[in-house]
């Protein structure tokens, strides 16, 4: 993904319980720079860096959502996170996308074909001009 700097996207993280699992727990770690607002969910960004959900009962399976907004230094920019659920004694690693590239956006070329013939009509509509008062 590729965005420019100050830009904002929505990030997603989905949530797929088979088991029966009543409760979880995500830790998304964004990088150093990044800002992370409106946590779906009942998420908390109040720990600089980090964006979390805690469900402790009646879980269920979700896309867990966040505003991300890119810092002003262009770069490319890595990921991580972690989530725990009932039943496992681990700690597993969020999968998917982990890298993110903030660039400037690209300026408008103009074509040199555009710029000749820009060019050649303006040399027209002069050569016309002066055509017409001499014929007067």
């Amino acid at each position: 993904t590729k965005i420019a700097p100050g830009e904002s996207i929505t990030v997603s993280i989905n949530g797929d319980l088979k088991n029966g699992e009543s409760l979880y727990i995500v830790d998304e770690i964004i990088p150093e720079g990044f800002t992370a607002s409106n946590p779906s969910n009942d998420g908390s960004t109040t720990d600089r860096g980090h964006v979390k959900w805690v469900t402790i009962q009646d879980a269920k399976s979700t896309t867990l959502t966040y505003t991300l907004t890119a810092p002003q230094e262009p770069g490319t920019y890595r990921f991580s996170g972690q989530y725990g659920i009932e039943g496992s004694d681990e700690i597993l690693d969020i999968g998917g996308q982990n890298t993110i590239t903030v660039s400037e956006a690209a300026s408008a070329s103009v074509s040199p074909f555009i710029v000749v013939a820009a060019i050649v009509l303006i040399v027209i509509a002069v050569a016309a001009v002066v055509f017409l008062k001499k014929k007067k």
